[in-house]
Formats: C-alpha cells, sequence, structure tokens
C-alpha cells in the first residue's frame, strides 16, 4: 500500500480494534444512504433523564454530587445485568473510592469506543478465555472495562507513542492495579496497543530473538502483521513467499509515461471505515493522508446520457425494499435459508412485486444487483441467503483460492472438519483496469461514477469507475469488473478490455463535448489466473455459514499449525483490515500455545526428579514410625514445636504390615486406636499434614 493510494472514509477517530461490531463489506461509492443492508449501527443509548430510574449496575462517584446512591442501590444491583457508562453528573476525576468511578471523562471515553463498537457491557470471548478477571459478569468485571476504554483513549492521543503499565498507575486505584495489569498484558499480547511502524514501537523490539522459531507462509498483510507482531515477543521468525514482492492482494503499481506518474492499488484499496481499524493506525503512523469516499455516485445509461434523477431514486428504493423483504424471508425460512441463493430470492421479488418494468428500470436495478456482488466478491446466484451479509509453529496465510485449489499438501492431511470448510466458503473474483491519461477530463469533485448495462449477464462489466486523480499522484483512473463479467475478463485480450472502457468513456463524455485522450499506460488485473491467489477474497456461498469462517481459523496440530487471513474472519472478511486482525490473533495464540509447551516442559521434568527425592526421604523416615497400626504410620513432630505437626501415611495394596492379619474387625479397632491417640496428640494443634503412600509404586498422591 503506498502513500498516495490510501483511500478512506474518514468518519471519525483512528482507533485500535479489540472489540468491533460485526459488518458486512461495503460496496464503495454509490448507495450508502437509506440501505437496509448498510445502515450504521444504533447510537448508544440516551443517558437516563431525571424522570428515569438510574440503570442498575452503573459504576457511581462516592464523592459529592447531585446524583448519590444509598448503599441499597449497591447491595440491590444485578451483577448480570447490562453495565451503562452514562452519567448525568460532571465530576472532578475521582477514582480513588471502592469503586472505580464512572465521570464525565470516564464517559466521553466509554463514547469513544462505543462508537468503535465496542461491547459496553461485557466482556470479549478472548478476554475470558484469558481470565482477565477472577469472576464473570461481577463488580469487578464491571470495573474491568473501564480501563481498557481509559487505554484505548490515551492511545488515541498519541497512536505513534509507547504505552507503558506505569503510564496509568496514576489514574487507577491502587487496589484495582491488578486489574490494570490484567487489562494492559492482555491488551498487549493480543496487538490492541503498542502495535505499527512508529519509531518509537519499532525500537522496542528485541535485538535478538529469545523465544523459539516461527515459520509463516506469505508475505502478504496478514502474514506480515503476524511476522511483526511475533518478532515484538521474542520469536525468531521466518517469512516464506512465493512471489517476488510483498502484499500478496494488496499491490500498488507505480505507473508512469511521459511527465505523469501515478501509483494505482490492483488489489485492496479502500479502507471500509476508520473507526476500529488498525490499519487507520497504520496509516496516522506514517502520516498519510486518509481520503473520504463520497457518497455522490452519477449513473449513465448505455448510450452516455445520465440516468433520471427521480428514477434513480425511485429504483434504490424499490431496491432497499428487495433487501428488507429478504431479511424478513430469511428469518421465516430459519436453516432452510442456507440452501438458498440471495440471487434467487431477490429476482422472485422483484418479479413478484414489479419494482422494474421498463428496460430503464431493469438496467438501473441490474446496476444495484452489480454493486452487491461488488460487496460480496461473488455471483447473487452462489451467495447463500441465510448468511451473505456475515460480516515450530506454522502460520498459514494463504489465500482460500490457493486452499480450495490443493495445491498446498499437508503431512498429515487436514482434519476433515476443516476441509469441509474450506469447501463450502466461495471464493470469487473482482479485476480492475487502470488507466493513466495525460490530464483529467472527468469531474475533480467525483470519487466514483457508474456505467448501467442492458443486459443482465454483463451487469459487472465496468460498472463502476474510481477516481484516483486526488490520491494518487497524478490522472488516474479504475474501472471495475465483478461477478459473472469478472470470470469472462480474465480470458479477454487486455486492448480489448481497454478499448471497451475507452467506449464506455468516451459515450458518457464526447456528448458534452470533452475529449478522451488514448491513455499513457493501463493495467489489467487477473487475479483469477494468479496461482498464488485464484480468486480475490472469500464469500458465504450456498450451504455455507459464518461458522465456516471460524473453523478455517481453527488451528490443527495441537498448536503447531495456524491459520489467518481475511477468510478466517467471520466479523470482517474480504477486508484489508480483517486479513490484519486476524494475524494479530494468531500471533497472540502462537504466543500462548508457546508459553503452554515450556511451562509443560518444566512440570514433566522438574518435579517427577523432586517427588522421587521426596519419596526416597519418607521412605527413610518411616523406616521406624512414631506409631502404627494396619495401613497408617505416624510420625510427631517436635514437642517443643508450639503448633506441632504430624506426618500420617496410608499404606494402600502392597504387602500388609504388622496387625492387620486378623479379621476387618481387628482393623477397624486398631484404626479407632490410631485416631484417638492422634485426637490426643494434638488436642492444642492447628496443623495437620497427611501424606499418602502408594507403597506398590511409591508415588506421593
Amino acid at each position: 500500500m503506498a502513500a498516495p493510494s490510501q483511500r478512506e472514509a474518514q468518519d471519525g477517530p483512528l482507533l485500535p480494534q479489540p472489540r468491533l461490531s460485526p459488518l458486512s463489506p461495503l460496496a464503495p461509492g454509490k448507495r450508502k444512504k437509506n440501505n437496509n443492508r448498510r445502515k450504521p449501527a444504533a447510537p448508544p443509548p440516551a443517558p437516563p433523564t431525571s424522570n428515569q430510574p438510574i440503570p442498575m449496575k452503573q459504576v457511581f462517584s462516592n464523592s459529592s454530587s447531585n446524583v448519590n446512591p444509598s448503599p441499597s442501590n449497591f447491595s440491590n444491583r444485578n451483577p448480570n445485568e447490562p453495565t451503562t457508562r452514562w452519567t448525568t453528573q460532571t465530576l472532578p476525576i475521582d477514582m480513588s473510592e471502592e469503586f472505580i468511578c464512572i465521570n464525565k471523562e470516564a464517559t466521553t471515553e466509554a463514547l469513544v469506543v462505543l462508537s468503535a463498537g465496542f461491547p459496553a457491557d461485557s466482556l470479549t470471548e478472548k478476554e475470558m478465555e484469558a481470565g482477565v478477571v477472577s469472576v464473570i459478569g461481577g463488580l469487578e468485571q464491571v470495573s474491568y472495562i473501564i480501563i481498557p476504554n481509559h487505554i484505548l483513549s490515551r492511545l488515541r492521543e498519541n497512536v505513534s507513542a509507547w504505552l507503558s503499565n506505569g503510564a496509568f498507575l496514576q489514574a487507577i486505584p491502587p487496589h484495582y492495579h491488578n486489574l490494570l495489569d490484567s487489562a494492559y498484558n492482555f491488551m498487549l499480547s493480543h496487538g490492541y496497543i503498542n502495535f505499527g511502524v512508529a519509531p518509537a514501537i519499532k525500537e522496542r523490539l528485541p535485538v535478538e530473538p529469545t523465544r523459539s522459531n516461527v515459520v509463516i507462509i506469505g508475505a502478504g498483510l496478514a502474514g506480515l502483521a503476524a511476522a511483526r507482531q511475533l518478532m515484538a515477543s521474542g520469536f525468531k521468525v521466518v517469512v516464506l513467499e512465493g512471489r517476488k514482492r510483498a502484499g500478496g492482494r494488496v499491490y500498488t503499481k507505480k505507473m508512469e509515461g511521459g511527465n505523469k506518474v501515478a501509483s494505482a492499488d490492483l488489489g485492496g484499496s479502500v479502507l471500509t471505515g476508520t473507526l476500529g481499524n488498525p490499519l487507520g493506525i497504520l496509516a496516522k503512523q506514517l502520516s498519510y493522508p486518509l481520503h473520504k469516499v463520497w457518497d455522490k455516485c452519477p449513473l449513465y445509461k448505455t448510450d452516455g446520457q445520465p440516468v433520471d434523477p427521480v428514477m434513480d431514486i425511485k429504483i434504490e428504493n424499490a431496491f432497499n425494499r428487495l433487501l428488507d423483504k429478504e431479511s424478513r424471508l430469511r428469518q421465516l425460512m430459519g436453516e432452510v435459508a442456507v440452501d438458498v441463493s440471495l440471487g434467487a430470492a431477490l429476482e422472485t421479488f422483484r418479479e413478484v412485486y414489479g419494482d422494474a418494468v421498463n428496460m430503464e428500470e431493469m438496467s438501473l436495478s441490474n446496476w444495484h444487483l452489480a454493486n452487491l456482488e461488488y460487496a460480496n466478491t461473488g455471483l447473487l446466484s452462489k451467495l447463500s441467503l441465510a448468511f451473505w451479509d456475515q460480516d515450530d509453529p506454522y502460520d498459514i496465510g494463504v489465500p482460500l483460492g490457493v486452499l480450495k485449489s490443493n495445491s498446498i499438501r499437508f503431512i498429515p492431511e487436514l482434519p476433515q472438519r476443516k476441509l469441509d470448510g474450506i469447501k463450502r466458503l466461495g471464493f470469487r473474483l473482482l479485476n480492475k483496469v487502470a488507466m493513466l491519461f495525460s490530464h483529467v477530463f472527468w469531474e475533480l469533485d467525483l470519487d466514483t461514477f457508474g456505467h448501467l448495462s442492458d443486459d443482465p449477464m454483463k451487469r459487472g462489466a465496468f460498472f463502476l469507475f474510481y477516481s484516483y486523480a486526488t490520491v494518487a499522484g497524478g490522472p488516474l483512473l479504475i474501472a471495475l469488473v465483478a461477478g459473472d463479467a469478472a470470470h469472462r475478463f480474465e480470458s479477454m485480450p487486455p486492448t480489448d478490455a481497454v478499448t471497451r472502457v475507452l467506449q464506455i468513456l468516451r459515450g458518457i463524455y464526447g456528448p458534452k463535448g470533452i475529449n478522451v485522450p488514448e491513455p499513457i499506460q493501463t493495467v489489467c488485473t487477473r487475479w483469477g489466473r494468479d496461482p498464488l491467489s485464484l480468486g480475490s477474497y472469500s464469500h458465504v456461498a450456498v450451504g455455507a455459514s459464518g461458522d465456516d469462517y471460524d473453523i478455517l481459523a481453527e488451528n490443527v496440530g495441537d498448536g503447531r499449525l495456524f491459520f489467518a487471513g481475511e477468510e478466517t474472519t467471520r466479523h470482517y472478511p474480504a477486508t484489508m483490515h480483517g486479513a490484519f486482525l486476524s494475524d494479530l490473533r494468531e500471533a497472540a495464540n502462537i504466543s500462548h500455545y508457546a508459553n503452554a509447551r515450556s511451562l509443560k516442559a518444566k512440570v514433566e521434568r522438574g518435579p517427577s526428579k523432586n517427588l522421587q527425592s521426596r519419596a526416597a526421604l519418607l521412605a527413610d523416615l518411616f523406616r521406624q514410625p512414631d506409631l502404627e497400626f494396619g495401613s497408617f504410620a505416624v510420625l510427631f513432630g517436635p514437642q517443643t514445636d508450639p503448633k506441632p505437626m504430624a506426618i500420617l501415611r496410608v499404606t494402600i495394596g502392597g504387602t500388609k504390615r504388622k496387625g492387620t492379619e486378623g479379621p476387618n474387625s481387628d482393623q477397624q479397632h486398631s484404626n479407632k486406636l490410631l485416631f484417638q491417640q492422634l485426637q490426643s496428640h494434638f488436642t492444642n494443634s492447628s496443623s495437620f499434614m497427611c501424606t499418602l503412600c502408594c507403597q506398590g509404586s511409591k508415588h506421593l498422591i
């Protein structure tokens, strides 16, 4: 990703991303308003008014204020009810009371992370697995949740600085420093803080590795993210890549001719939101400017004439209604919807309701379908109705298309569960035609414009144009090819493709008296024919579900083989930041398994010798016990000890000791006598040690 070609909908502060809400990939450009499938997350609930009861499980300040709950308010709270991050009071920062207080600053911090999609009242599964709190749902969790808010808000202030644990000691009460350690260590190990390429962060990388080797297959965005994170954790990392360049499906090519130069993103190019997007953090660390992709996207008919605005709005609203009907249909169908395609459902609704009746309306409707195929990188006939909008160790970061082709041989074979998941998920195409011109002949205030097709089979052919003139450093225009057309494009000669694109452009701008020159340089992508990609990105095909993303993310081989990439994250599939986040996740998993193996090795090697020496010592001591009855033998501690102790040995199995030859009643009598003597000996004692010996195996129990 070269700096000039970074594009972004600059819609808010740059934040790291531990708990974003699930969002389906958006088609950049046209149709982000009034679209049921793309509406932004609902805003946080309004703060309680004076007439509303204060929500349960809210954390209050104990200092003087307009709201000062009685102790009964705390005792009556249900720890399992949602935590509310709001307060109606304005307080100085005061975190010295029994509870971490929600004040104005804490509320602002909560709003920052809520705007990024963080859970307002719960822990993530990873936090639960890591045991960040001792009890799930208790008051400890209430206080814990506020601490990551504070840490992430501090990161927002300066994304290029290294955040140390000590920076927060003054803000957190001493008796909550254990929660601070828990939150900080979790966020650091999982790559939520102190990641990226800022000098202050890079200088923290260990000079020499101190931990074991890790092999990463694939130098794409995911693989490189994992490599850096693992190196920061002290691992020795080797990255294997089949291409002569790094980046994988993120490929920025320098185009030039004459005195014109521009950078064209032939692969990943659009950051889908900066809120919670870690790539936004990287862009800010590198001082890369971000450009908002505006909603304005005029459409042009096949004859080059602009689409009537009234009809445009009519068909857009009709298309959104179809998506609403599709949503209700899949709710009614339940699991059966898995085997129904999104395309079949939309086409049926379109025919039943007659939303597009003439040729122009059909062309407009087809454009929306092409845009939907672009958003999901797959044919609508192949997308699942139920789940289309889902959003030394080895780390496998290769594309799903390569896994589906069976070009990688795994010994032993991957588990059948993972093979089935690879088979079910879809991997489709998006291709591009990049053209560098001598000058900009299109409107400079446009980021995108669209072109309609009368043929439904060709609706994805050059249906959307991106202007890179404001971000690429030169007069660059890129045409997109999606859906079924992207597959036919693979076999189209590049000269024919460029000729067709120029025909479309001249049909649009010729009637306006604008000359469309021949391009200085052109590039046509062929992602489907690239043997190291075999496609663009994943989608939920018919018969698949979001669970298949989780299956692909599962490691195999007892923590020896890990999988990353956009196809392993159900919340952010088909996105660059999804790939980035997936390898931060796997870097944490690799580190966790390495720690577990190290601990296991110590437990297996160390204690075994120690136990043998203890067993030999005890056997020697019990050669002359102070008391011995049946299966019991006792050694008393020194009588001068104010808290005398004794060691009791119970022999299970093996040869019988003296006094054990009699019947069971005699055995029970002997045992009774022993306990009576022990009781008498330890009348004033508060300590007692019991050692059980298995005589046959000499193991201590």
